[in-house]
């Protein structure tokens, strides 16, 4: 599921839900090109990121596994920098 929330920023909500992560994680595009949060490594979730626009940047906002399981195949689709706790990519 994808939302405009805001002008230029849309939601991408993870298939992943539970007691932590509610309806699932809330993956943000930011202008087609800053994803904060890619979530986890679902195929599916992540094509569907990866097609919102140019990445050239992946953001991580604590590590939680529901936050960055999906940092190192989203680098792999999109060819982005990764950049959050731990020093990721």
């Amino acid at each position: 599921m994808v939302e405009q929330v805001a002008d230029g920023v849309q939601l991408v909500l993870a298939p992943n839900p539970g007691p932590m992560t509610l309806d699932g994680t809330n993956t943000y595009v930011i202008d087609g090109r800053i994803v904060i949060d890619p979530g986890p490594a679902d195929e599916g979730h992540l094509a569907t990121v990866a097609a919102l626009g140019d990445i050239e940047l992946i953001l991580v906002t604590h590590s939680h596994f529901d936050h960055t399981e999906g940092v190192s195949r989203l680098v792999e689709l999109t060819g982005a920098q990764s950049r959050g706790p731990g020093g990721i990519r």
